[in-house]
Formats: structure tokens, C-alpha cells, sequence
């Protein structure tokens, strides 16, 4: 199981800030998790490191032949991790900007003309401030419906962008 610790704020960052070396978790769920139908024409799967984990789960089932592309943001090359898919991965470094900064302008600068034909699935998942961003490429400029996007604030910074709160 893999957090990504951002102090000890709500009931999870509490456990796993100071929980040891194979303590035992309880976990329910799925929960309001999007399952495709069929196999998308093309996937476009874009996060942070706290969605790494629902990224993994949705790149596992990318065909070798699929029209996929994985984009995640982290901080620096140091916190790139490894995503087993078939599927190109590239990683967006923010550096000592506000999180979600980097995915924000990758995706900004994502035009109508780079959408995949055919059946798209997008997830995107982030720093609350993405979720703007992720809307405006799927549903504006992408057309595509509600049915097959999932963009959501896994987290949000408070104003100082130092701690961190649980967005649902």
C-alpha cells in the first residue's frame, strides 16, 4: 500500500504518517470508482502522485495496441515511479511551484486537435485546481460526454499551499 504523506491532516495522513512497517489497514470499496465498458479507442489518464495507485489500476488493462498516453506530475525526477503499462508514460515536474501548477499547463495546453479519435476515456485526478483545467480539455474542447471522463480533486492546498486536506 502506497501513501503519499503530506502531514498529519485527516484520519488517513494521521495512520500513515505514523503508522509502522506492516500494520494491518481496513479498507471499503470501491467507491464512486468509474469501471469502462469495452475497450476504449483511446485512454488519456492524467494525475498527481496521490492518484498513482488509480492510475496503475487503469493502465494495467492498456492493450500494447492501444491509443493510450499516462501523464503525472511530481515534484522532481527523484519522485517518478515506475507505471507497468503498455502505454507511453511521461512525467511533469512542478519543482517548488503549487502543486497541480504543471499539470494545469500541460493540459491548458492541450488543443482540440490533440484528441484522440473515436471512443476517448479520461481520468484525471489532482490538487482540487486541476479539475478546472481537466473539465475545460475533456468536455469543452474534447466534446466528449460525462459518461466516459472522470475528473476529480483527490486533495486540496490551503491558501499557504503547505497543508493539505482531503477533498471528498
Amino acid at each position: 500500500l502506497e501513501f503519499a504523506v503530506h502531514g498529519d491532516v485527516g484520519v488517513a495522513g494521521v495512520w500513515a504518517a505514523n503508522a509502522p512497517i506492516g500494520a494491518q489497514l481496513g479498507v471499503g470499496g470501491p467507491r464512486g470508482t468509474l469501471r469502462i465498458a469495452g475497450d476504449p479507442d483511446a485512454r488519456l489518464l492524467v494525475a498527481d502522485e496521490t492518484a498513482i495507485a488509480q492510475v496503475r489500476r487503469y493502465a494495467a488493462r492498456i492493450h500494447p495496441s492501444s491509443n493510450a498516453r499516462i501523464v503525472i506530475e511530481v515534484p522532481d525526477a527523484a519522485h517518478e515511479v515506475a507505471i507497468e503499462t503498455a502505454a507511453p508514460v511521461e512525467f511533469v515536474h512542478r519543482g517548488t511551484d503549487a502543486a497541480g501548477t504543471a499539470l494545469v499547463a500541460w493540459l491548458d495546453a492541450q488543443g482540440a486537435d490533440a484528441r484522440p479519435a473515436g471512443d476517448v476515456f479520461v481520468f484525471v485526478a489532482a490538487e482540487q485546481q486541476v479539475v478546472k483545467a481537466g473539465r475545460a480539455l475533456a468536455v469543452e474542447r474534447w466534446g466528449l460526454d460525462s459518461d466516459r471522463i472522470v475528473v476529480k480533486g483527490y486533495w486540496k492546498a490551503d491558501e499557504t499551499g503547505t497543508t493539505y486536506h482531503a477533498a471528498h
